[in-house]
């Protein structure tokens, strides 16, 4: 390649990651920490952090450790602060704050504060060294993955897509019998459970009660793979849950959901069934006074009632007349029949 020729080549580049970030970090996981920061490190901070961004974050935080100091404290502070914090995660305390220490005060303290979580939440019990493979790979690139990363005793790998979403899960033992070539969504399957970062040590007690499982993904409040809780992890979960329920002084309150205030409306119409409540009482305590004197009245007179003399249904006390006392009395022939009889 001539001298004419390298500025146009390097114009090309730069515009190719400029345009592509996400594109770009897919080739440049290929390569070795040093080389990518070797093409990283001389372009403009705008061009260079998407695609920073856009690697998987033990890539990122691999070529994070290995520039100065002062490089790495400007480029965090210019990141995405959960992007940020999930690169710092991925490394040990000593590397962690080598990359801080020339960075501002405020920002240093925020990013560790992101990286720190409160006591019994999932995100404190997670590993955040689990790296994900994407989604858009070939199992030969997620077999050369797995090779990169050298861990042990993996039985399962977590699937993620450009925004580092979580997209499923993949066994380790399909991938080792699918032809290289096939994509890697075809041997993907949906994860059996998903918890958030936040989210309290019951669920996780709760989780393994109801499908016993080895590994549960953790996500933040976007929905983004941020690490991994171990079957270890699990099963001391589950310990800590059964000691403190042995104890119950030590339990903490439930979670009580405040009670919702009923509206002016609601006031209202609690109102008015409560007064038709208290004037059908009314009525009943009337009735049953009326049947009460009736049946008084018929023990004294030591007989059954007559058979047309009832007490009205409607307990308002009226006695039903016979037949032709009630046609006398609104002005209506007798019936000759009753007539004869009287």
């Amino acid at each position: 390649m001539s001298a004419e020729t390298l500025p146009a080549v390097a114009a090309l580049s730069r515009r190719y990651l400029q345009d592509y970030p996400r594109e770009a970090a897919r080739r440049l996981e290929r390569l070795a920490p040093g080389e990518i920061a070797e093409l990283l490190l001389p372009l403009p901070l705008h061009v260079a952090l998407p695609v920073w961004q856009a690697l998987m974050p033990d890539v990122a935080a691999a070529m994070l450790a290995g520039i100065p100091a002062d490089v790495a404290a400007r480029w965090l502070a210019e990141a995405d602060p959960p992007t940020a914090a999930a690169v710092l995660a991925q490394l040990d305390e000593e590397a962690r704050a080598k990359c801080l220490s020339g960075a501002d005060p405020e920002v240093a303290a925020e990013l560790r504060a992101l990286v720190a979580y409160p006591e019994d939440v999932a995100g404190r019990i997670m590993d955040p060294n689990v790296a994900p493979l994407r989604a858009d790979a070939s199992v030969g690139d997620a077999l050369q993955r797995l090779k990169a990363i050298r861990r042990r005793g993996l039985r399962e790998m977590f699937v993620v897509d450009d925004a580092r979403q979580l997209a499923g899960r993949v066994e380790i033992h399909d991938l080792a019998v699918t032809d290289p070539a096939v994509p890697l969504r075809e041997v993907t399957r949906p994860p059996i459970a998903v918890v958030g970062e936040l989210d309290p040590r019951e669920d996780l007690v709760a989780i393994l009660q109801h499908q016993p499982i080895n590994e549960v993904p953790v996500v933040d409040a976007h929905g983004r793979f941020v690490g991994v809780i171990q079957h270890t992890a699990l099963l001391a979960a589950v310990a800590q849950e059964t000691t403190v329920a042995r104890h119950p002084r030590a339990c903490r309150p439930p979670r009580i959901a405040p009670r919702p205030t009923p509206s002016r409306a609601g006031y209202a119409a609690l109102r008015s069934v409560r007064r038709r409540t208290a004037r059908r009482g009314e009525g009943e305590v009337q009735r049953l006074g009326i049947l009460r004197g009736f049946h008084e009245l018929c023990q004294r007179s030591r007989h059954a009632p007559p058979r047309d003399v009832l007490p009205c249904s409607a307990g308002l006390g009226r006695a039903r007349m016979p037949g032709a006392a009630r046609r006398e009395r609104h002005g209506g022939p007798a019936s000759p029949g009753r007539a004869g009889r009287q």
